[in-house]
């Protein structure tokens, strides 16, 4: 069997990978009704939605005139 990916779907649906996988995160630009099809498209071929998303933040600062950066690195509470 071939592996469910977000363009699998995507393909057996006939719409982009985005709006799979912004359907799939509930992030704005999709409708409801697109929603509820892709999740349910979903969960008929068994993919496994990735829930590793951390709060992480990287901030990269770079002076003015200068080849050099500094980074910054913050952790939500």
């Amino acid at each position: 069997m071939e592996k469910i990916t977000t363009q699998y779907i995507a393909n057996e649906l006939n719409i982009s990978r985005n709006t799979v996988s912004r359907s799939l995160h509930d992030k704005q630009g999709v409708s409801l009704k697109t929603r509820q099809i892709v999740k349910r498209k979903a969960r008929e071929l068994g993919y496994k939605i990735k829930e590793n998303r951390s709060d992480n933040v990287n901030v990269f600062l770079k002076k003015e005139n200068s080849a050099h950066s500094n980074s910054l690195y913050f952790r939500a509470p």
